[in-house]
């Protein structure tokens, strides 16, 4: 037979410094093992060596249910944050930070603030204090309180954005039934044109709140603790919260679904990751000084394009960002460093996706979340998820 001749012929055949057929036949199973772990492990450290060449971190990604998964992602704690484009803010060039407020307590230039929680009658320092003012404001937008109320972090510009969200997953609130409210977050702008084009929207679909710091990519964090704020002050009846950036589709069913599956009183729920690593690269977007952060790895989060919680959480995260100093990653810092503080545990959801789905219909019959659309594609996702007869997947 061929085979045989071709074996024959491979034990005949000697080169210099090479083993013979007959040698690699004899090596132990023991030895062939080992060097196949080897070669494995220097494969796996050079993957590693390059990516952090290139500004990336290894990040173990866990779920908490039988959801399936990816297991391994690199320098996801950013990832939502590049696929911003810079006309998502206005002034996004200015990289503001949040505004250093001045010690009023002697003897602690990190406390601004003392004052005591009337609920547990302790004492709480308030290391950053959100003291903004509203320039835009729906304040009765949960009178009638909500199952769901929805923020959607948007920018100044994105006029479009906001409106395709209106004519499709947002369509959800329209029906009094449902029980779930939109609303629009964003921030200041310095164009005085574009203050008018907001106040003309906010009057004519009644769902934009806006402060009054800077809207920039170095104030995401900022924006969320406004979201915090804001629905502690205004929507505390609503039982459920959902964060989620402007470029995101959301089946709001398969959502709810997801959230009333939770017992527990306090949560997050979203895309967990665990193990990320600051990036200390100063080449990479990502850079993170130690003096902004001190901890070999970030701890536990969501990510950050969009997350939910129960809103008995809300006014203990809120309370957690006045004593943790603010860190620009704002998935890090509510969902990470904000819920380890107040003590409310994240969950898993595979629903939940940071990545781009394909925009389907059929991509979105058993998903909750989505990434990275334009308009157009939200319009394209919504119409097929919904036409009749139902998309066939």
């Amino acid at each position: 037979m061929i085979t045989i001749s071709m074996i024959d012929g491979l034990k005949h055949t000697d080169a210099k410094g090479a083993l013979s057929w007959s040698h690699m036949v004899k090596m132990s199973r023991f030895g062939q093992l080992l060097a196949a772990i080897l070669f494995l492990c220097l494969l796996v450290n050079g993957l590693i060596f390059v990516l952090r060449i290139n500004g990336y971190s290894p990040v173990l990604i866990v779920a908490d249910t039988a959801s399936t998964v990816p297991k391994f992602q690199s320098n996801v704690q950013s990832f939502r944050t590049l696929q911003q484009s810079s006309n998502d803010y206005d002034g996004q060039s200015r990289t503001s930070k949040a505004p250093e407020s001045e010690s009023k307590t002697k003897g602690n230039k990190n406390v601004t603030e003392v004052y005591i929680d009337t609920s547990t009658k302790s004492t709480i320092q308030i290391v950053n204090p959100h003291d903004f003012s509203y320039l835009i404001n729906e304040a009765d937008m949960c009178k009638e309180a909500p199952e769901l109320i929805i923020v959607v972090c948007t920018g100044v510009k994105n006029v479009k954005e906001r409106l395709a969200i209106r004519d499709t997953w947002g369509t959800y609130v329209k029906d009094p039934l449902h029980k779930t409210k939109v609303v629009f977050l964003l921030g200041a702008t310095d164009s005085k044109d574009m203050q008018k084009n907001l106040l003309d929207e906010s009057n004519t679909y009644g769902d934009l709140v806006q402060e009054n710091f800077h809207d920039s990519y170095r104030n995401l964090s900022l924006k969320s603790v406004a979201m915090l704020k804001w629905v502690k002050t205004y929507c505390i009846s609503a039982k459920y919260l959902l964060k989620a950036d402007d470029d995101m589709y959301i089946n709001v069913p398969n959502l709810l679904t997801s959230l009333r599956k939770r017992k527990e009183e306090k949560f997050i729920l979203g895309f967990i990751f665990v193990g990320a690593r600051p990036v200390q690269d100063k080449r990479s977007k990502w850079y993170t000084p130690v003096s902004d952060f001190n901890e070999k790895t970030y701890p536990r989060y969501t990510s950050g394009t969009s997350y939910s919680m129960s809103v008995k959480a809300v006014p203990d995260l809120y309370i957690a960002s006045q004593q943790v100093k603010l860190f620009w990653l704002e998935d890090i810092y509510i969902t990470g460093l904000c819920a380890r503080k107040a003590g409310v545990q994240q969950f898993h959801d595979g629903g939940f996706s940071f990545l781009h789905r394909h925009p389907t219909g059929c991509a979105f019959v058993q998903a909750v979340t989505g990434h990275d659309y334009k308009p157009e594609d939200l319009y394209k996702i919504h119409k097929e998820l919904y036409s009749s007869p139902p998309p066939k997947c």
